[in-house]
């Protein structure tokens, strides 16, 4: 052994101790800060899957508006097309009425004077029914302008 050795072994022992003291409080800041690091990775990852959830749920919730909209709207559409038929029906269906009118007032002019009551009033002569079209054609405008009118009250009513 060396001479020296035996001569500083105090000091060299202090040193010794000194590092060893030093090196577990190094090694147990170190591991203290390893836990707060993944202490706080655990909330920060936890918090992301809050919000994915969240978003998500929001995504869902929009999904379904947007589908029920979209499902509404095309019920609208649907009744809208079928009041347009119907429509379209009415003014066939009051052409005829009207056509027929003209022509039983033309074909029994001779039996029932034009001042009697119940008699309808009788057509100038080379009249071809275009006033008949168009008297039903604007009934069944009115009727297609007021199922629009009732159809946009029904949309925007909700919305207000």
């Amino acid at each position: 052994m060396p001479i020296w050795l035996l001569k500083f072994w105090k000091p060299l022992a202090g040193a010794a101790l000194v590092l060893a003291v030093w090196w577990a409080l190094d090694s147990w800041g170190d591991s203290r800060e390893q836990e707060g690091r993944t202490a706080v990775q655990a909330k920060w990852d936890e918090e992301t899957r809050v919000r994915a959830e969240i978003a998500s749920q929001a995504k869902a919730q929009a999904a379904a508006t947007e589908e029920a909209a979209r499902a509404r709207n095309e019920e609208i559409i649907r009744d809208y097309e079928a009041r347009i038929a119907a429509g379209a029906a009415d003014t066939a269906r009051l052409g005829r009425l009207l056509s027929d009118a003209r022509k039983a007032a033309r074909a029994g002019g001779g039996a029932e004077a034009a001042g009697q009551p119940g008699a309808p009033p009788a057509c100038p002569p080379g009249e071809d029914g275009s006033i008949d079209a168009a008297i039903a054609a604007a009934l069944i405008e009115a009727r297609a302008n007021a199922d629009q009118l009732d159809a946009l009250l029904a949309q925007i009513k909700p919305q207000l």
